[in-house]
């Protein structure tokens, strides 16, 4: 009833004022393609020359959704007859390339433009935004190429993504493309669609496809992990492949560590200027190190293998010294070693860390170890009426630890007295806060 009833108005208007009448209502109209839509289907304007191509330009005039929906109706009824009997080859860039973007978005709407007007490939993939689900693969892969060859990543990644929501298998190397240059693109203002959640949301879910790839090419997958770190940071988004290259490789902590701080002799020159290129780098290299759980050498039932965990420790120190960064290196290798299991009898942290406790003889270390455990307690809820009773089980648990481990490592001993003190100093604190609402 409701399509009869546009039918019949749509006839109205024409038949009272010509096509004149009909761009008239679109131009008011809430759906100003559903005119065009029903003026191809009634067969209403005779000639096409009335409606195109010079209706189709300029792109933001208001009788361009009505030339476009009318093009595409028309070519949807008669076919390519339609198309072949226009003369595209005597219009211009602009109106072809528009023309094009009213038909399906497809390799035959591709090749017509090359065939026929091949001026007009740049003008239609710069205008172009698809959905791509309907694609073959290659077709997919041909489209994405076109768009970042035009400087569309987005554009390209959005159409990728839908390939994959509709669960075609695509091919690694072109999502790890389109990826690379989305991950770049993302902070430019030019770009023509929006980079907000939900496609950062896309980015992620095309960057596990990547992942999930057992045949995954590891070099190309740690450099695009890296990359993507800033614009996936309020995402649950997890770099599983830079945290493996960090358990493995000491040289690309020592690498983290550079990108996030300057020297002590850079720090003190209060004439340095900080590098605003470098602040997403930073940033990365610290979302990164925050995110990482691991400790090197962890085997696959938890345990540690000391001797791997020593030389990585070695390793790292000796780069960070080489940087001239060795003090906030231990800072940061205290906090990781704080991610240590317990062994097999409870004790905690496990020996192979225990005995880098002792054997990297600098407070830096210890600070950073204590500065972890502090982080890892996370947010803590109580009633309003509880006092310090979770600190004093804290305090309790860490001074059992420290008491079994005072002989034979007074280190790691000293570094958990220190932990427990801090906990007991909590719990008179939140016990002093309660009695102070009484």
């Amino acid at each position: 009833m409701i399509k009869e009833a546009q039918l019949a108005a749509t006839k109205e208007i024409f038949d009272s004022k010509g096509l004149d009448g009909l761009l008239e209502l679109s131009g008011v109209a809430s759906a100003p393609h559903l005119v065009g839509v029903m003026a191809a289907e009634l067969e209403l304007v005779k000639k096409w020359e009335q409606i195109v191509p010079g209706k189709l330009l300029p792109i933001d005039g208001t009788d361009r959704m009505f030339a476009l929906a009318y093009v595409g109706k028309r070519i949807g009824i008669e076919g390519d007859s339609f198309i072949e009997n226009l003369r595209l080859e005597d219009w211009s860039i602009e109106s072809v390339a528009e023309f094009a973007l009213a038909m399906n978005f497809e390799r035959k709407t591709w090749e017509m433009l090359r065939r026929r007007r091949p001026e007009a490939e740049g003008t239609y993939w710069n205008r172009v935004n698809p959905y791509a689900g309907h694609l073959p693969v290659d077709e997919l892969e041909e489209a994405a190429r076109c768009l970042l060859k035009a400087g569309r990543a987005v554009v390209a990644a959005s159409c990728v993504f839908s390939a994959h929501h509709a669960n075609k298998t695509l091919n690694w190397t072109l999502v790890a493309d389109v990826i690379d240059a989305a991950s770049l693109a993302s902070g430019k203002a030019e770009t023509d669609l929006p980079v907000n959640a939900h496609f950062v949301w896309e980015l992620c879910e095309l960057m596990k496809y990547l992942q999930d790839d057992l045949s995954a090419d590891h070099d190309r997958l740690v450099k695009l992990e890296y990359r993507f770190l800033p614009l996936a940071r309020h995402h649950n988004f997890s770099p599983k492949t830079l945290h493996g290259e960090l358990s493995r490789n000491p040289a690309f902590f020592a690498e983290l560590i550079e990108a996030q701080f300057c020297t002590k002799a850079e720090s003190q020159n209060k004439d340095r200027i900080p590098n605003p290129d470098k602040a997403a780098i930073a940033e990365a290299a610290y979302k990164l190190l925050d995110s990482w759980t691991g400790i090197p050498g962890s085997r696959p039932d938890g345990s540690i293998d000391a001797s791997v965990l020593k030389t990585w420790i070695n390793d790292a120190r000796k780069f960070c010294i080489a940087s001239d960064r060795i003090e906030i290196c231990d800072v940061m290798l205290g906090e990781q070693l704080s991610c240590a299991p317990a062994d097999p009898d409870g004790v905690w942290p496990c020996e192979a860390v225990r005995d880098i406790l002792e054997s990297v003889l600098t407070d830096e270390i210890l600070r950073g170890f204590d500065v972890g455990v502090a982080n890892q307690r996370g947010v803590v809820t109580k009633s309003m009426t509880e006092g310090g009773e979770q600190e004093r089980e804290l305090a309790r648990k860490y001074f059992e630890h420290a008491n079994k481990l005072k002989i034979a490592w007074p280190r790691t001993a000293l570094a958990l007295r220190r932990i427990a003190e801090s906990y007991e100093s909590q719990a008179k604190r939140e016990d002093e806060r309660v009695e102070g609402r009484d």
